[in-house]
C-alpha cells in the first residue's frame, strides 16, 4: 500500500511539474522573423520573390511540387509571415519544359498556360487576386519564364511578371488590381507527385 502511495505521489508531483514548466509565452516582439534567413532573400528552398506594386514580397518559406498524371502541373507556393498574418504567393505551370508560358487567355484565344495567385492575409479567403481570365479581360495577363529545371536535382528557376485581379465573388466583376514585376524564383527544390 505503501508503495501504490508513493508512486502516485511521484507520478502527481511529474505531472505538476510538466504542467507549471510548458508556459505559453507570447512571442518576444524585438524578434525578426527575417533574421532567420541570415539576411537574405533565400529560404531553406530557393527564392521566390517579386514586386507587388510598390512593395517587394519575399517568400520566407518556399514549397514546390511537380504533379505528374494525369498531366504535368508545377506549383510553386511561398508564404510570409509578418505580424500573425500570413501572405501566399503561387505560381502554377501546367506544363513540362523550359518555356515562356501566358497567364489570362493566348493571342489565340485558348486558356493561359500558368496562374498566378496572390492571398494578402489568410484571415480573408475572399481576397485572392488571380492572374485567370474573366469576363472583360480577355487578354495576356502575364507570363511565367521557366529558365532552367534541373530534373536530377528536382530544382525549378525562372522569372514572372502580370496583373492580378481581386473579383467580386457576388457580381464577378473586378474590383481592385496589383501589378507584379521582377518577379524570381530560383533554385527551388520540388518533389515529384
Amino acid at each position: 500500500m505503501n508503495r501504490i502511495k508513493f508512486i502516485t505521489s511521484v507520478f502527481l508531483i511529474l505531472t505538476v511539474f510538466a504542467f507549471s514548466s510548458c508556459d505559453n509565452e507570447p512571442l518576444d516582439p524585438a524578434l525578426n522573423i527575417e533574421d532567420f534567413n541570415n539576411g537574405s532573400d533565400e529560404s531553406s528552398n530557393g527564392t521566390f520573390k517579386v514586386n507587388i506594386g510598390s512593395q517587394t514580397y519575399v517568400a520566407q518559406f518556399v514549397n514546390a511540387k511537380k504533379i505528374t498524371s494525369p498531366y504535368v502541373i508545377y506549383e510553386i507556393e511561398g508564404v510570409t509571415i509578418s505580424q500573425g498574418v500570413s501572405k501566399v504567393l503561387k505560381v502554377k505551370i501546367f506544363d513540362n519544359g523550359t518555356n515562356n508560358y501566358f497567364t489570362g487567355t493566348s493571342p489565340e484565344g485558348n486558356p493561359g498556360d500558368a496562374i498566378i495567385s496572390y492571398l494578402p492575409s489568410d484571415a480573408v479567403l475572399e481576397a485572392l487576386y488571380t492572374s485567370n481570365d474573366f469576363d472583360g479581360i480577355n487578354a495576356i495577363t502575364g507570363q511565367v519564364n521557366i529558365t532552367a529545371n534541373d530534373i536530377v536535382d528536382n530544382k525549378l528557376s525562372g522569372t514572372f511578371s502580370g496583373t492580378i485581379f481581386l473579383v467580386d465573388n457576388n457580381t464577378n466583376e473586378i474590383t481592385d488590381s496589383k501589378v507584379l514585376t521582377n518577379g524570381i524564383f530560383k533554385d527551388v527544390r520540388y518533389t515529384v507527385e
